[in-house]
């Protein structure tokens, strides 16, 4: 029986029936439906390309961020290196400079004040070897004749009017300061000598003083005492106040080493020539102001008469 249905399926196609899987598989190998499998992988693979593309281009952005991040980098790591180097280099100048404070600290220099008082006690022992020591300014050049000794024990007797006594020599050196002068220069370089004794020394010193001007043949000589560079540079700085109270008549005194005594309205000291010249000024703008009220009170007086005058007469 069963060859036989066997036999007969295969004689009767008619009587097969057909399932939703033939079917479907039947529908798929047509060509309407291939086109459209085609169309929709050929959408699939642009879709992806695109996405490739997009993707690609995010990539590439992000490489030049990265080079940008690399460039930046690079900067700073050559900032940073540069910064290393100066912190090593002030790093060894604090050392040098802690070293140095702690030898300071160990062996401290002077102070100014020390300099000072050091510089003063310098010019006073300068200044003491030299008190049997006078310059002499004014005496042409060439008048000693070659022994300025000789030439001052015979001027200064008879210029200054102080007899020396039975002493056959008072001055044991003496000679010019500086190269000989030239032929435009007619007083010659300064003289200098030194005395025997510091008593000769004072009385032609305070002769010349008490006589004031002094000449020589026709030429002004002036004697002035012999002062170390610092001495004679404190005493130049009153130069001024010496000049405005020579031209108001006060009576002065320039004492060792620079100290000025006025004895105009009672005694004062002036160790600074600033002091002095601001009194100076300041008694100066009190007069004028003084003189000035005065004369405006006198020509307001003489107005006053000249219109009381005026006024008689129109009567």
């Amino acid at each position: 029986m069963s060859n036989k249905s066997k036999s007969s399926g295969r004689q009767n196609p008619k009587n097969t029936t057909t399932t939703p899987a033939a079917s479907a598989s039947n529908n798929a190998n047509s060509p309407a439906h291939r086109d459209s499998d085609s169309d929709r992988a050929q959408g699939d693979v642009a879709e992806d390309i695109a996405n490739i593309f997009s993707v690609l281009k995010q990539i590439s952005g992000e490489l030049q961020t990265l080079v940008e991040i690399r460039q930046a980098t690079s900067l700073m790591e050559e900032k940073l290196t540069t910064l290393v180097t100066r912190i090593s280099e002030v790093e060894g100048k604090l050392g040098f400079l802690e070293e140095s404070d702690n030898q300071l600290k160990a062996n401290p220099p002077a102070t100014r004040a020390e300099v000072a008082a050091l510089s003063e006690r310098l010019d006073d022992l300068e200044d003491r070897s030299r008190q049997n020591y006078l310059r002499f300014v004014g005496f042409p050049e060439g008048c000693e004749s070659g022994d300025p000794v000789k030439f001052l024990e015979m001027v200064l007797p008879d210029m200054l009017g102080t007899p020396i006594g039975d002493k056959e020599r008072f001055i044991e050196r003496a000679h010019r300061l500086g190269p000989r002068a030239s032929k435009d220069r007619r007083s010659g370089w300064t003289l200098i000598a030194r005395f025997m004794c510091s008593g000769d020394r004072e009385r032609f010193l305070r002769a010349a003083q008490g006589k004031g001007e002094l000449r020589w043949s026709s030429k002004r000589v002036m004697i002035f005492p012999d002062f170390s560079r610092g001495t004679v540079a404190k005493r130049d700085a009153f130069r001024e106040c010496k000049k405005i109270l020579h031209r108001r008549g006060v009576k002065f005194a320039l004492q060792y080493p620079a100290t000025t005594i006025t004895t105009k309205e009672g005694s004062r000291r002036f160790d600074n020539p600033k002091a002095q010249l601001s009194r100076d000024i300041r008694i100066r703008l009190i007069q004028f102001k003084v003189l000035h009220r005065f004369y405006w009170y006198r020509n307001r007086l003489a107005r006053d008469e000249r219109n009381v005058r005026l006024l008689e007469m129109c009567r």
